[in-house]
């Protein structure tokens, strides 16, 4: 995007501000920023940080859904020849299983630059820095479907005259169209980037540029290929009056980028883009690190990358990153959650009427683990709270209700570890009945593959009594 910026019949004191501001252009377009039109285009360019496209809100606040393990990002421009250093920083925190909040900062810290001062006629030296704050929210509100916002506040310095600060509103959505073994994982985007834009101009109301982006990533190969393919539409909400002759148009451009994981803790990737101007204006390169043996097998990756355009006698210029995960998967939160909300209660009744039982206090007990029983029927350990409530009602001689609890937990629990001793306690009480048909019968259970020889010994001693009544 071009803007006329023909200021005539300009006052002298305004000849500090036009140096600065055709400086900070110049400077943007000789950074490779592809900063070329409204305030804050360095931040919608990601060139820069073009690898972190998958992993930072900036690109799409709902692409933090992805995100399964809370995660410190960094990255930064490191040629010498910049003008401006420009770096991000940023966490992400899962909330649970279905939210995720992040933070994110981005900036550009110029260099100092030389003014003449007309009144003091000397010359003098400041510096401009530019930043960002993002605060980013997702949600999955429905099956695979994600939404994010970030609230953004940017900062400009204005060579430290009457620095501004305004906020602004990203919004973002994201669909996993596909996770299959075979095929692999595959997502679309969409993000309207400054949808509500920061007003920063100190003489001018104009705001940051906006842009739509339409975002598509894959993962394939068994996670051995991956590919990102990113379509930008800047300005289009920009009033043509910005433009010079007024003439409006319209910037695109649709960025490739590749990556192949040659082992599995190294990949190399690259990177172009094709646009409005008809031809591939640079190409990149880049090798990943991932050593997740060195953080409990989290992501623990270290990235360099190099960018050089075509038909320039500009250097290239190259970027660092890194990124961690830490702490535990959103996954494991879920379970555990769901392990409190399900099993903590009955746990503890478990284990109290357990105490009481042991303690002899068969009453309380019983009632215990017949509540136990009544709230929790799912319970994992159900089989011994019903041998129990049985043991407790038959230590209180109350043999036919001990028989009555008995042999329901033998139908409901016939494969359960308790059930030789649920038959030797059925013998128990079919001996002091006098009930010797039944004894016998049940002794034959005492004879199966599964009962251990301390239980058959047992029930042998029961029958040898009963042949002597």
């Amino acid at each position: 995007m071009k803007i006329d910026f023909s200021v005539p019949n300009v006052s002298l004191r305004f000849l500090p501000w036009l140096k600065r501001t055709f400086f900070v252009l110049f400077t943007c377009i000789i950074g490779n920023v592809a900063a070329d039109g409204l305030p804050g285009e360095y931040i919608l360019s990601d060139r820069w940080r073009t690898l972190f496209k998958y992993n930072s809100p900036l690109t799409n606040p709902a692409l933090i859904m992805e995100q399964f393990y809370s995660s410190i990002r960094g990255t930064a421009s490191i040629s010498p020849d910049d003008v401006s250093n420009l770096w991000e920083a940023g966490v992400i925190v899962p909330l649970g299983f279905y939210h995720t909040a992040g933070f994110t900062v981005i900036a550009e810290n110029g260099k100092s630059v030389e003014n003449w001062n007309i009144q003091n006629e000397n010359v003098t030296t400041s510096k401009n820095s530019n930043y960002l704050f993002v605060g980013s929210y997702a949600i999955n509100p429905w099956k695979k479907l994600c939404l994010g916002i970030n609230i953004n506040g940017a900062y400009q310095g204005n060579f430290g005259d009457a620095p501004s600060f305004a906020i602004g509103v990203d919004l973002g959505v994201t669909y996993r169209l596909l996770l299959h073994p075979a095929l692999g994982f595959h997502l679309v985007g969409l993000t309207f980037q400054n949808m509500i834009s920061p007003q920063l101009s100190l003489y001018e109301p104009m705001p940051y540029s906006s842009k739509l982006k339409a975002y598509y990533h894959a993962r394939m190969l068994r996670n051995r290929l991956d590919l990102d393919l990113q379509f930008d539409l800047t300005d289009f909400n920009s009033p043509s009056e910005l433009f010079s002759g007024n003439q409006k148009q319209l910037e695109w451009n649709l960025g490739i980028q590749a990556g192949l994981w040659l082992l599995p803790f190294m990949a190399i990737r690259g990177f172009t883009d094709f646009g409005d101007r008809t031809t591939i204006e640079y190409w990149g390169l880049a090798c990943e690190l991932n050593v997740p043996q060195l953080n409990n097998a989290r992501d623990f990756s270290f990235v360099y990358q190099f960018r050089n355009g075509i038909k320039t006698d500009v250097g290239g210029s190259q970027s660092i990153y890194f990124k961690m995960d830490v702490g535990k998967n959103r996954e494991e939160f879920k379970v555990r959650k769901i392990a409190r909300m399900v099993s903590l209660g009955a746990n503890e009744l478990y284990n109290k009427a357990l105490k009481l039982y042991f303690r002899d206090d068969f009453w309380g007990a019983y009632f215990v683990f017949i509540r136990l029983l009544n709230e929790f029927p799912d319970f994992f350990k159900n089989d011994i709270a019903s041998y129990y409530a049985g043991s407790c009602v038959e230590a209180m001689d109350m043999q036919d209700e001990a028989l009555k609890i008995y042999q329901d937990s033998k139908n409901h629990y016939p494969l359960s570890s308790i059930t030789p001793l649920t038959d030797l306690a059925l013998m128990r009480i079919y001996f002091r009945k006098g009930a010797y048909e039944e004894l016998s019968s049940q002794f034959a259970e005492l004879n199966r593959m599964n009962v251990s020889d301390s239980i058959r010994a047992h029930g042998c001693y029961i029958m040898g009594q009963a042949e002597m009544q």
